[in-house]
């Protein structure tokens, strides 16, 4: 049953594209799959807000990253608007990644804020087809809504 259970578990991350390690005994199984599961690097205060957390960060360096691929198109001229929300959303995730960390007073309302500009972002990503802005739109989408969700909490 347990070779079932980690067989599995390693399906699931390699599909997710979290590299396992999971070769020792069952203690150290737990602790990895807690790991993996990516809750709380301290504490479990956080737990209710990881996912949102991990869209953040996520978002954050799909920002980043889109913000210099941009900086090297051609028509960079057209991409201002791009190149502007870029950085604003990324800002915006990672101010909203150390909120929800320090269970701020406020993270409500700043995931709030960090969905709206997530969503512009993605429309102006959306706006350009090189892969680099079509991926980056995504992931703002998928970010956009676990804001939301997170503000529903």
């Amino acid at each position: 049953m347990r070779d079932i259970f980690v067989r599995d578990l390693r399906k699931t991350l390699l599909r997710l594209g979290i590299k396992t390690f999971i070769k020792t005994n069952n203690t150290t199984e737990k602790k990895l799959a807690k790991g993996v599961l990516m809750m709380g690097v301290v504490t479990k205060k956080t737990d209710q807000f990881q996912a949102c957390i991990d869209a953040c960060t996520k978002c954050t360096q799909a920002c980043y990253e889109c913000f210099n691929e941009c900086l090297n198109e051609p028509d960079l001229n057209a991409r201002k608007n791009c190149v502007s929300i870029l950085i604003e959303c990324a800002m915006m995730c990672q101010m909203s990644v150390a909120m929800m960390s320090m269970s701020g007073q406020f993270s409500k309302e700043h995931c709030e804020l960090c969905a709206k500009i997530c969503d512009k972002c993605a429309e102006e990503c959306a706006m350009f087809k090189d892969d680099h802005c079509q991926k980056c739109e995504d992931i703002c989408r998928m970010c956009a809504e676990e804001c939301r969700k997170m503000v529903a909490m």
